[in-house]
């Protein structure tokens, strides 16, 4: 390999501006490095493209990415801030790409320590349905959703945020694919069933991809781990299994998430209403007052008014309540109606109301 990808002295500058510090990761076709950018003063990610590479089919993929990131504007995605080429010491041209620096880990790294706590993982897994939901309204596929490709940073509450990042095999829907024909690409352990059988793709295959991540996001361990092709074949003879214990929304979410047909998964929207929901409802279960918290003793020396007539003021507020509530049930027909009918939650819709229903009535006894 050549000097630009493999081995770069530390510091560098590529463009004249970018100051190369530390490796941050390396794959086949590029290495991204912590750098700064010496004119703006602030921290940046510079991804360098292999220098050796001159397949077409490559060289377009490294386009076509870049084009990609400039056209988006959206916070659950990394923002591309410039790009251009270098020649390197030893004469090579090296394309590179300068991108928003988030934060100094990825989900990967994060899930090593072990599995996240579920509001965690609703807070950020809705950050990226929405991210996808965006990258596919602009006609765009990702196809490789996986923690490593999912940065993690704070907001400015110190809340967990991800951002969604390398569209280095993205593919324009309805468009030119971005890779050489016949190939499958990803990473084998969150590929779609449609993937691993080398079948024609939509938006749905990201989808299927994010549920695996939320599952492992919430249990710790891949679903489908051995070999590339241990892990792509299990997932067409089995569905991922999602422990009861997280609930039936969290389960009935990543099994719709996760369904073999792509056309029986939510929408990216879809799904990120739900775990918006989901998100909402562990924020008030954390904010809900505790019995400790509400008993406050009473204060030291004389009572005052208030208490001193508190024996008789109650019983005078609760008589008429009490009074209304049994001339009401009294009344004829009151209360010999039909039973309520629960209603759906607003923020479940589609394809994933309905599975989420029919769960829940799965469970009832």
């Amino acid at each position: 390999m050549g000097e630009g990808f493999s081995a770069l002295a530390l510091p560098t500058l590529i463009g004249g501006r970018y100051r190369l510090q530390e490796l941050i990761g390396r794959g086949g076709s590029a290495a991204v490095y912590q750098g700064q950018d010496e004119v703006l003063g602030r921290d940046v990610a510079v991804k360098i493209f292999h220098p050796e590479i001159t397949e077409p089919d490559e060289l377009r993929r490294q386009q076509a990415e870049i084009q990609l990131l400039a056209a988006f504007d959206h916070p659950g995605l990394v923002a591309l801030y410039d790009a251009g080429a270098d020649v390197s010491p030893a004469g090579e041209s090296r394309t590179f790409a300068v991108m928003e620096l988030a934060g100094g880990s990825d989900l990967r790294r994060r899930l090593r320590q072990g599995p996240l706590p579920a509001a965690d993982v609703a807070r950020i897994g809705n950050q990226l349905a929405e991210a996808l939901a965006y990258v596919h309204q602009h006609g765009v596929i990702h196809r490789d959703i996986k923690p490593a490709n999912i940065a993690l940073t704070a907001d400015r509450a110190g809340e967990p945020a991800a951002k969604l990042m390398d569209f280095g095999i993205a593919r324009v829907i309805e468009g030119t694919r971005l890779t050489a024909t016949g190939k499958t690409i990803g990473t084998a352990t969150y590929l779609s069933p449609e993937q691993a059988k080398g079948e024609a793709l939509g938006t749905a295959s990201d989808v299927y991809s994010l549920g695996l991540v939320l599952l492992e996001c919430l249990t710790g361990r891949v679903e489908f781990p051995g070999s590339s092709v241990e892990s792509a074949v299990a997932r067409l003879h089995r569905s991922p299994t999602v422990p009861p214990a997280f609930g039936p929304q969290w389960v009935g979410l990543i099994q719709a998430m996760t369904r073999m047909e792509p056309a029986d998964r939510p929408a990216a929207a879809e799904a990120a209403a739900a775990l918006a929901s989901l998100r909402d409802l562990a924020r008030e279960a954390t904010c809900e007052p505790t019995t400790d918290t509400m008993a406050v003793p009473a204060p030291p020396g004389r009572p005052g008014p208030f208490r001193r007539y508190a024996r008789w003021l109650v019983p005078a507020l609760l008589l008429p309540a009490a009074a209304a509530l049994l001339i009401l049930l009294l009344l004829p027909g009151t209360g010999r109606g039909e039973p309520s009918v629960p209603q759906p939650s607003p923020a479940l819709t589609g394809d994933l109301e309905v599975h989420l229903r029919d769960l829940e009535r799965s469970l009832v006894p």
